[in-house]
């Protein structure tokens, strides 16, 4: 019985997986942009919807079509809804230089003259080695129809830091 006692302690403190972080990162400035052309523009972000099987800390992607698998110790660093809205935001505020940049919720008193909706469809890397982003977006202040983003980009498979580095373009 002692030898199975220590056994089990021994094997309780067994060195585990290191667990690795991850963010996503904002583009480069876009020096062709640099000349500000909404400098008194205000733009609300948000809200923001990504689907729900992305609501953990875990990194998600697709074995196959029809099948997701959760990378136990490849996480995000914050939740990937706040970290997907900063990066946005970051996003627009090199490539658009407006005056302020809002997330939703925000307060009545301070109403943009923009809002970019965005609803996120599907976010991963799939087994064809390369990641997929579809979204719907829209611009509210603006007469434009609501658009859909489907994007692709390269991403080694089971390369996590190369997945989130596709996932951040």
């Amino acid at each position: 019985a002692l030898v199975l006692i220590f056994a089990a302690l021994l094997a309780g403190c067994a060195a585990r997986p290191e667990t690795r972080l991850y963010l996503l990162s904002a583009l480069a400035p876009d020096d062709s942009s640099a000349g500000g052309t909404g400098r008194s523009m205000v733009i609300g972000l948000g809200p923001v919807t990504l689907p729900d099987y992305l609501d953990r800390p875990q990194i998600v992607f697709r074995v196959s079509d029809n099948r997701l698998a959760a990378a136990d110790t490849h996480r995000w660093a914050e939740p990937l809804a706040v970290n997907v809205v900063r990066v946005l935001a970051e996003n627009l505020a090199s490539q658009l230089h407006p005056s302020r940049i809002l997330a939703y919720p925000w307060p009545r008193s301070e109403a943009p003259g923009y809002q970019v909706r965005v609803e996120v469809l599907r976010f991963d890397a799939g087994p064809d080695e390369a990641v997929h982003l579809i979204a719907n977006w829209s611009v509210n202040g603006m007469e434009a129809a609501p658009r859909r983003a489907d994007i692709t980009v390269a991403a080694p498979a089971h390369d996590f830091e190369a997945m989130v580095r596709s996932e951040s373009e």
